[in-house]
Formats: C-alpha cells, sequence, structure tokens
C-alpha cells in the first residue's frame, strides 16, 4: 500500500514538498557547514514539515548549539552509521527523538527517516514496532530506518 502510494499523483507531491521543505531546513542552518545561530535555530524549530517540534525546550538547547553543530558536520559528512548518529544528536539536551530523525532526514534523506508519533503509528498499521518514548536507540532506529527504506 506504501508503495502504491508514493507513486500516485498526491505521493509523488508530497515528496516535493518535504524535498522543498529540506531545502529550506538546511539553508536555515547553513548546511553543510553549519554555521548558525539561535535565530536560525528558532527558524528551523518552526518549521513544520517533517514533523512539528515542541518549543518547550528550546532554551535549553542555546548553550549547546556549538556541540550540536559540530555533531551535524559529523553526520553530513557521511561518516558515522545510523545508530551513532542518533543517539550522539540525542546526547544534546532538548534534542529527543523527533528532532534528532528530523535532522537526520534533513542531512540525508536517502539514508534517514524521521520517527515522530504520525509515523510511528502508520508503521504500527503496517506490522512495524517503534520502541515507544521520547528517545529512540540507535539499534531500534536502524530497525525502522531499513524497514522504511524498503517501503520507499
Amino acid at each position: 500500500m506504501a508503495g502504491e502510494y508514493w507513486k500516485s499523483e498526491a505521493g509523488l507531491r508530497a515528496v516535493e514538498l518535504r524535498e522543498n521543505a529540506i531545502a529550506y531546513m538546511r539553508n536555515s542552518l547553513d548546511y553543510p557547514r553549519f554555521q548558525f545561530g539561535p535565530a536560525q535555530w528558532s527558524n528551523f524549530l518552526r518549521i513544520p514539515e517533517l514533523g512539528q517540534i515542541r518549543l518547550s525546550y528550546e532554551e535549553r538547547t542555546l548553550p549547546e548549539l556549538p556541540k550540536l553543530k559540530s555533531s551535524l558536520g559529523s553526520i553530513a559528512s557521511k561518516s558515522l552509521p545510523v545508530e551513532q548518529a542518533v543517539e550522539l544528536l540525542q546526547e544534546i539536551t532538548g534534542v529527543g527523538r523527533n528532532l534528532a530523525t528530523k535532522l537526520l532526514a534533513m542531512c540525508q534523506p536517502d539514508k534517514f527517516v524521521v520517527v515522530n508519533g504520525p509515523v510511528e503509528r502508520a508503521l504500527g498499521a503496517f506490522g512495524y514496532k517503534v520502541e515507544p518514548g521520547p528517545d529512540i536507540t540507535g539499534i531500534g532506529y536502524r530497525a525502522v530506518s531499513g524497514g522504511l527504506n524498503e517501503i520507499h
């Protein structure tokens, strides 16, 4: 069913919208240099595509922007395994499963997938299990991303 959706007019349009949003996200965070500041980070958090992010941790994340930028640079260079990438981002205050996977998908949309509540429910309808809670382990993320890449 998912494969047929992605081939449909609605599925093709959804892909186009997300590709445009990824370009906007990358521009906001100065991909791949990641020389962004608090205002650009705030802008990124408010981009609804690939999942809306709760803003309650925004202020707590600001002191860790240097660490976040360094982590994103490592991820964008494609040098980290999937498991390590998702766990590296979640070590940063205010970055949980939803935000970490959104950042990963922005950096490498062909390799990484977003995992959030709506995706979790959709996967559940197809028989895939996703770790519940605000974080996801690297092993759990590899299992989910591998399954979604097979569907797509």
